[in-house]
């Protein structure tokens, strides 16, 4: 009779606890880049490079306790770069367009820990790991003409070229979490703090070349950080 007792009491406070804390997280976030660059520019030969990048994370989770949640997730990453180089002097000019874009989907899982009690104070702070399976896809385009003054004959030519790969992947990440408002949150994350990848299908390498694991710590953290909105239900 006491056994039954315990394991009552022990199954009421565990229910009161999920009834005070928030149950449901719906999390949307991601980061936005643009940087342009003079590499070179000289009389007769002038070099650009410009750089976009998008990345959105989406991701719905549920509460395990007032510290821990657990959910699904999908993180989209999308970069444009695009080189331009001009040459040109009393004979010749030669230009060259190059644009490489590079795409990710990954869809996976998380777990996050906050190290308060969520939703119970102003700031929190929490540490995350979201294993995913990922898709890489790169496309190179490259585009040279030249151009001659005297005889006002040209040339042109283009190549092109596409990967594509797949991989098992592990990230670690780390935030802070402001409440704007009861149930509503901003927040700020450092993702790939500590990163492994296990490439296991490779479009550009030979079938033995294909498996490969990767691993990054502390790599670019401006550029993985994101910022983020959360409901909480």
């Amino acid at each position: 009779m006491n056994k039954i007792f315990i394991i009552l009491l022990f199954l009421g406070t565990f229910h009161l606890g999920l009834a005070q804390q928030a149950k449901v997280l719906i999390e949307f976030g991601g980061a936005l880049g643009h940087a342009k660059a003079e590499i070179s520019s000289q009389p007769n030969n002038v070099q650009t490079q410009l750089l976009k990048s998008r990345k959105l994370q989406p991701q719905i989770g549920v509460g395990l306790s007032p510290h821990s949640y657990v959910g699904v997730s999908y993180n989209l990453t999308k970069q444009k770069e695009i080189y331009t180089s001009k040459f040109e002097n009393e004979v010749y000019t030669a230009n060259e367009r190059k644009e490489t874009v590079e795409k990710t989907n990954a869809f996976g899982v998380f777990y996050r820990y906050y190290f308060m009690p969520f939703n119970k104070t102003r700031w929190n702070t929490f540490a995350q790991a979201n294993p995913s399976y990922q898709i890489y896809e790169i496309n190179n385009a490259t585009i040279s003409t030249v151009e001659s003054r005297d005889s006002f004959s040209g040339s042109a030519s283009g190549q092109e070229w596409y990967r594509r790969q797949k991989a098992i992947d592990m990230d670690i990440s780390v935030g802070a979490s402001y409440r704007i408002a009861p149930n509503f949150h901003a927040q700020l994350s450092i993702r790939s703090l500590a990163n492994v990848k296990y490439t296991f299908s490779n479009s550009y390498t030979i079938p033995d070349e294909q498996k490969e694991t990767s691993y990054r710590f502390f790599t670019s953290p401006l550029s993985n950080t994101y910022l983020s909105l959360l409901f909480s239900i």
